[in-house]
């Protein structure tokens, strides 16, 4: 599921959905332990609208093909925020990564962004 849809906040259902996606990987096995925040935009004033939602996926895109070549699966939960007034469109992504990769994803992803 990859819904695409502008909300104020999100309500007691999404949080719920989340809360639940957080349990269930720690159930089978794959505990969400790695936080990454992307800010692309910080430095300069956009909207959201501005920040392409195709930008973000690809984000996440090519965390998945990183987390895939070091171990079998990408198991990610995920949400685009921006400040009241529009500006500063970031993403966090709460995802499992065994501890001893974690160095290589800050080398990878400095280089990448």
């Amino acid at each position: 599921m990859n819904p695409r849809k502008l909300t104020k906040a999100l309500d007691h259902h999404a949080v719920r959905q989340l809360n639940n996606s957080w349990y269930r990987a720690a159930a089978i096995g794959l505990p969400l332990n790695c936080f990454v925040t992307i800010a692309p935009l910080r430095e300069q004033d956009y909207a959201l609208e501005e920040a392409s939602a195709d930008y973000f996926a690809a984000v996440r895109n090519w965390l998945g093909v990183f987390v895939r070549r070091h171990i079998t699966a990408f198991t990610a939960i995920w949400t685009i925020e921006n400040n009241t007034d529009g500006a500063d469109p970031h993403m966090h992504i709460l995802m499992h990564l065994p501890a001893q990769i974690i160095p290589d994803l800050r080398e990878a992803m400095s280089r990448q962004y």
